[in-house]
């Protein structure tokens, strides 16, 4: 399973990019609040950061998955999905992220 083929599965069965995406934009916006008026970022700045944020997030999940699948198989999306089920990595991923605090 390549890292887009992460990425969907966790679009696809779970919610984790909604909930990080929304504390990362409360961090953006917090932020920005506290930039003088003139160096405040619009909301689509704001979006790119967030996307950086959560690419930066996923990077970092992808490669610990990954270390934990059989290197046989790690162009088995099977293997992947079963390594996932089998350590419960998506409601991991999804309490985490619902713990998750930035700054």
């Amino acid at each position: 399973m390549n890292e887009k083929e992460f990425a969907e599965y966790l679009d696809q069965n779970s919610n984790i990019r909604d909930k990080f995406s929304e504390k990362a934009m409360d961090y953006q916006i917090q932020l920005n609040d506290e930039r003088a008026f003139a160096r405040q970022w619009n909301e689509a700045e704001m979006n790119r950061a967030v996307d950086k944020m959560y690419q930066q997030f996923l990077d970092s999940v992808y490669e610990k998955v990954q270390s934990g699948v059989d290197t046989a198989h790690r162009d088995d999306e099977q293997a992947w999905i079963n390594f996932m089920d089998s350590n419960d990595i998506l409601d991991s991923l999804e309490d985490s992220t619902s713990e998750l605090e930035f700054g």
